[in-house]
């Protein structure tokens, strides 16, 4: 009788354990299909804010381009007789300095994290201290 008893417990607790890794792996399952949806999210977030950033640096180089080309055939033309060569690397030194002020502007849009998906990596850095 003690013996029926023991093996009546045995199965009760096997089936509990593996209801529990069922259980388990559903969870775990439905946290992963929950990451992906969020990451996929983020992803479509990025690509939009990318597209975004990348039109209007196309544009806006377009449109400098043809700005610079007039503005500087007219300061040229109009300072040669005074300064000669002079007003060429004056210009070539403002051109220069109006890049890198671009550049340093389109630097600091993307390390303000505009291009990354911030929530999704907290949320991955979370599970895996919640797992771990």
């Amino acid at each position: 009788m003690a013996t029926e008893e023991a093996q009546h417990a045995r199965r009760g607790s096997t089936l509990g354990v593996m209801s529990s890794i069922t259980m388990l792996f559903r969870n775990g399952l439905g946290l992963l299909l929950n990451r992906i949806e969020l990451a996929a999210l983020e992803f479509s977030e990025v690509k939009g804010n990318f597209a975004k950033l990348a039109a209007l640096l196309a544009f806006g180089a377009l449109a400098s381009a043809f700005a610079l080309l007039g503005w500087s055939a007219l300061i040229v033309v109009l300072a040669w007789e005074s300064m000669g060569w002079k007003i060429l690397a004056l210009m070539a030194g403002a051109y220069t300095l109006l890049a890198a002020i671009l550049f340093l502007s389109a630097h600091k849009l993307v390390a303000r994290g505009g291009l990354s998906m911030r929530t999704t990596l907290q949320e991955l850095r979370a599970d895996r201290d919640a797992l771990l």
